[in-house]
């Protein structure tokens, strides 16, 4: 079964969806709609600010606590947390099988969210994360690398 993580990030309202895409076409799969949708990146980031390090070592946490079966829901907006644990059943199993984190490369901003590539041991996906003043995760978003 080919797994692929479809998202749409918006401010407010994130959403986080998998979907298995081994024997659907383009038009079978849900369209979700968000009021800026996950573009193409701005590659020409500068070096990772104070606030960029923390996202990446938030994402970093969060990562490793969805693949112990313990996504910090407390450390999410509730309407993220209430769309991982929909999902934490396929989520969960796809993050362990990645393997182990073996790098977090920062690739620049993105409509309000900082753009991650995350290595793993069996699998490269970038990640779109975004925390408010509290850093509470408001967006997470991830997906094969492209």
């Amino acid at each position: 079964m080919n797994l692929l993580p479809l998202s749409l990030i918006a401010p407010a309202a994130a959403v986080l969806a998998l979907v298995d895409m081994s024997s659907a076409r383009a038009q079978d799969v849900p369209v979700q709609t968000a009021p800026q949708a996950v573009e193409e990146t701005d590659m020409t980031a500068a070096e990772p600010t104070p606030q960029v390090r923390r996202s990446a070592e938030v994402l970093n946490e969060t990562i490793r606590q969805m693949q112990a079966g313990t996504p910090p829901f407390d450390r999410m907006a509730p309407q993220l947390a209430e769309a991982v644990r929909a999902q934490q059943a396929n989520i969960g199993p796809a993050l362990v099988a990645y393997g182990e984190i073996q790098d977090i490369e920062y690739r620049g901003p993105m409509q309000g969210a900082e753009h991650f590539r995350v290595i793993f041991a069996n699998a490269q996906t970038d990640w779109f994360i975004a925390l408010d003043d509290q850093e509470i995760i408001q967006g997470l978003v991830f997906r094969p690398a492209a």
